[in-house]
């Protein structure tokens, strides 16, 4: 039963044991801020739309991109601009691969995809040299697998033109190409304008879009006849590391470099840049926020890094290297390479080479 002053009995958790799975929820009964609870304990949160896809959610993320771009000295690109050898250009009903040379580096703002890629065969859609023709005019709507439809939807959404995507803008089983793109990784999700982030997919299947149920829960009370209203919904989880992507080392210089990255979970839209972090239940991410690979106040890498003195540097990557240890790679060979672009990052702010993953005299 119930007890509405007790603050600690509106959080239940459900356990459902069939073997041989366990099944476990957290569920938040709360109100929300624009209709009063006859009960001071119960804890007020936004009323979250139920699905990540929905205008509301399109809604948080434009504004996030906005007040960003707007207000936020801190997370501005490079002035010079950058632009990856090739970008996927989104047209009003179809996409295509097509070069940069002609683009215009300052005026051409791009989005990057950061996403597991899992089993070869959910990643229908890849740039070889038998597809690149054909890639070049445009890309068949139906090779496109789940998670890259939906990243192009919010590139639309969001109003721009162009976005990267590893295996659509990198020629694949072709080593030449590999070394040269793999190289400017640094660059290529530095000068991104924003990083969408697959979070709860583990291949290129799962999408980024998500429903997540919500139940109403109303009634009177007996002792004054009052009315009420509740909700009940999951508890969402703002543990970083249970999602699928961010135990993939290669996310980690893609979420560290980026200077604005809108993540996609299975139950709200989470937005981090180097000024501010911020979810969709709630206004100020403390949870997200204090779990960020060894970073204690935001996990970007910042320009101001630039003013550390040597030994805080040499100890802020052995952080980084520590923490990259611990992911998953699919290709061990890649082992330096997922971690370049953090050294390219870093190795100017000590006049130090950098080569392929490694700080000199660190």
């Amino acid at each position: 039963m119930l007890h509405p002053e007790d603050s600690s009995q509106w959080e239940l958790n459900v356990r459902i044991e069939k073997e041989p799975f366990i099944i476990e929820h957290d569920i938040l009964i709360h109100a929300v801020p624009e209709l009063l609870s006859p009960w001071k304990s119960v804890p007020l949160f936004d009323d979250l739309p139920t699905s990540t896809d929905s205008d509301e959610s399109s809604d948080f993320a434009l504004g996030a991109l906005k007040e960003c771009l707007g207000n936020h000295s801190l997370c501005e690109n490079a002035p010079d601009g950058f632009l990856p050898s090739r970008l996927v250009e989104v047209l009003e009903t179809s996409v295509r691969v097509v070069d940069t040379h002609d683009l215009d580096p300052v005026q051409t703002k791009y989005l990057a995809l950061s996403h597991c890629w899992g089993p070869p065969e959910t990643i229908t859609a890849q740039l070889n040299n038998e597809t690149y023709e054909e890639y070049t005019k445009e890309i068949p709507a139906a090779a496109l697998p789940k998670t890259f439809k939906d990243a192009i939807a919010v590139t639309r959404k969001l109003g721009y033109r162009y976005i990267w995507i590893d295996s659509l803008c990198i020629i694949q089983h072709n080593v030449e190409c590999w070394i040269k793109e793999g190289s400017q990784m640094c660059q290529i999700y530095e000068n991104s304008l924003v990083t969408l982030a697959a979070a709860s997919s583990p291949s290129g299947q799962g999408g980024l879009f998500y429903n997540s149920p919500k139940i109403e829960i109303t009634g009177t009370i007996p002792e004054s006849g009052q009315e009420y209203r509740l909700f009940a919904r999951f508890n969402f989880n703002h543990r970083f590391f249970d999602y699928p992507l961010m135990n993939r080392a290669w996310v980690m210089q893609e979420r560290l470099l980026s200077p604005r990255t809108l993540y996609f979970t299975s139950q709200e839209l989470v937005w981090e840049c180097r000024s501010r972090n911020v979810c969709q239940c709630s206004p100020i991410l403390g949870g997200f926020r204090a779990q960020v690979y060894g970073f204690p106040d935001n996990s970007k890498l910042q320009p101001t890094e630039a003013h550390l003195d040597t030994s805080a540097l040499i100890s802020k990557w052995y952080e980084v290297v520590e923490i990259y240890t611990q992911l998953k790679l699919s290709h061990p060979g890649d082992k330096l390479m997922a971690i370049d672009g953090i050294a390219q990052y870093m190795a100017p702010m000590r006049e130090s080479q950098h080569f392929a993953g490694k700080i000199a005299g660190a």
